[in-house]
């Protein structure tokens, strides 16, 4: 306990963040404790903090940015983090990036990944959904080839399409 209250006071620097957990398994443990991370906000200033996650893995690598396999430390929540680029010298966010979001996030459906966060900052976008283990990208491209996937039987596409419009 006294390790957790120490470790709150120095959970803002990017050194302490990055080391400590190798210092011994103890440490490591208190470490990983969400109570530790309640303090720490997802965004501060606008910003993401990017210390309140903790990155796994890349998922995806698109056109507008990459995909990030990311938990949140304070809540132990995982997430899809997209972090998408934003044109710098004024012209800001596409306008067809901003109609998808503002249609993502009023939209709730059981089969549709939850749009939870949003955050700008830096000419970075980071967009934050509820992470799912297979996306229907991983089903089209399996093989993560950069040219592109295979066509979905006909069955499968409209046992998707019915799940959508259910």
């Amino acid at each position: 306990e006294v390790l957790l209250y120490i470790f709150s006071f120095l959970l803002e620097e990017k050194w302490f963040v990055e080391t400590i957990p190798r210092v011994s398994r103890r440490w490591y443990r208190v470490f990983q404790r969400e109570e530790l991370w309640e303090s720490v906000h997802p965004t501060k200033n606008g910003k993401v903090n990017r210390l309140a996650f903790k990155y796994y893995e890349l998922k995806n690598q698109g056109t507008e940015g990459l995909c990030y396999k990311v938990r949140h430390r304070a809540s132990g929540q995982y997430y899809a983090m997209k972090k998408a680029r934003v044109y710098p010298k004024g012209e800001g966010v596409p306008y067809y990036m901003l109609r998808e979001l503002a249609f993502l996030q009023g939209l709730y459906h059981p089969h549709i990944a939850t749009l939870e966060r949003i955050a700008l900052s830096n000419n970075e976008l980071y967009v934050f959904f509820k992470y799912v283990e297979n996306s229907l990208f991983d089903l089209i491209n399996p093989s993560n080839n950069p040219n592109g996937g295979l066509a979905l039987p006909p069955k499968l596409t409209k046992r998707f399409l019915y799940q959508v419009v259910q």
